[in-house]
């Protein structure tokens, strides 16, 4: 079962949609539409790729605020219905002093202990205070006991475990590529942009490990340095965007951020697409398919999926059914399809011979389309086609 681990509506939330934690430049300004449509369309995508889609969350819920005006409280409870939402409360951080003080690692780790970042009622509360529509009180009760089980956390102790190994990885100068080079600066001396680098390397292997840990899937950009190249390429080897970017070239379907931009209540309708059929069996497919291919194997796989579609009877099994089916047509399609059955019966009885692969139109159109189609990837596209999207030519 995948799982699409979201960081940037945590982020860009506490940025720009929490008053007092940031002051936005006029070019935040300017750019902030845009921005907060990419990271819904980021959402709308992971949502119809992923079996499940998990927002880090810092302290206060914002995403979920975000959720709750784009799809509603129904369309949360339909997503938990689905087992397809979860949060992770994150907690852990790592922390660097701004002065020097001999003898003293310049990194430390620890852990927030508000009550917002360690209550998931607490977390849920504050933010759906943000919500400016304000949610009445059933209806609040009722998200925060539904919600408040989905919180999980990372494990103990990641964080300092995550400190030690970049501080050994300084000792051992495996950072001097970063300009972190121990030939040259004393690591109790070093000067304040050295030090906020070194914390950075610190969270991001943090981050990291939390990702392999709990066996998520990160589609957010992230930093390229020495030390995390063997680890993040065990992560970001292949993920379902890329795969399906090359099944999309096949079909000459636009990407589904473009999809999120040209369809009406985009999210809203990502909560009943992905609860589909054929999405589900195309989540499922695309799983199984990413976990044992490269991404040079992906179109191959496709269309070898959707050019060996098997129906039900190209079983075993289907096929005994298929003989029994087709010798009891002319008898009995009248009795299952009404007026349809009584005018195609006797043509269908007349038709069947011992060799029952013939004269199986009527029947096929009528009866038994959906056990002969058989099912393949194609289907989800057909069912995205659906949506009439109208995408005007970039100029």
């Amino acid at each position: 079962m995948s799982t699409a681990y979201l960081t940037k509506p945590n982020e860009f939330s506490h940025k720009f949609l929490l008053k007092g934690q940031y002051q936005p430049t006029r070019e935040d300004i300017m750019l902030f539409p845009q921005r907060f449509e990419a990271i819904k369309a980021s959402t709308f995508e992971s949502m119809l790729l992923f079996n499940t889609i998990n927002f880090k969350v810092v302290g206060e819920n914002i995403p979920l605020a975000v959720l709750a005006t784009e799809i509603g409280t129904k369309g949360i409870e339909e997503l938990i219905d689905q087992e397809a939402l979860r949060f992770t409360h994150w907690t852990p951080m790592i922390l660097h002093f701004v002065g020097n003080i001999p003898g003293v690692y310049p990194l430390a780790s620890g852990r927030h202990r508000s009550k917002a970042h360690n209550d998931p009622e607490e977390s849920i509360s504050l933010g759906l205070n943000a919500l400016a529509q304000k949610l009445n009180k059933k209806e609040r009760k009722t998200l925060i006991r539904k919600v408040r089980d989905l919180y999980e956390y990372a494990e103990d102790n990641i964080e300092h475990k995550s400190k030690d190994y970049v501080l050994s990885a300084f000792d051992s100068n495996k950072l001097s590529k970063l300009g972190l080079d121990k030939e040259i600066h004393d690591i109790y001396q070093l000067p304040s942009h050295l030090k906020e680098k070194l914390s950075k390397c610190a969270e991001e292997l943090l981050e990291y490990k939390h990702i392999t840990n709990a066996k998520l899937t990160s589609t957010d950009s992230i930093g390229s340095h020495i030390l995390l190249n063997e680890c993040i390429n065990k992560i970001i080897k292949i993920n379902h965007p890329e795969a399906f970017s090359k099944i999309i070239e096949i079909e000459n379907f636009p990407d589904l951020r473009k999809v999120y931009s040209n369809i009406s209540a985009p999210l809203r309708q990502a909560v009943k697409i992905r609860s589909n059929k054929n999405t589900r069996k195309f989540r499922s497919w695309l799983d199984e398919t990413v976990e044992n291919n490269e991404l040079s194997e992906i179109s191959k796989a496709y269309i070898d999926a959707v050019a060996n579609k098997k129906g039900f009877f190209d079983s075993h099994a289907g096929k005994l059914t298929k003989t029994t089916v087709m010798a009891l047509a002319g008898a009995g399609v009248g009795a299952i399809t009404g007026p349809v059955g009584l005018a195609v019966g006797g043509t269908i009885g007349a038709l069947v011979a011992p060799a029952a692969d013939i004269g199986f139109d009527l029947v096929d159109e009528y009866v038994l389309s959906g056990l002969l189609k058989g099912w393949s990837p194609r289907m989800f596209i057909e069912e995205l086609r659906k949506l009439n999207i109208k995408i005007e030519p970039s100029i």
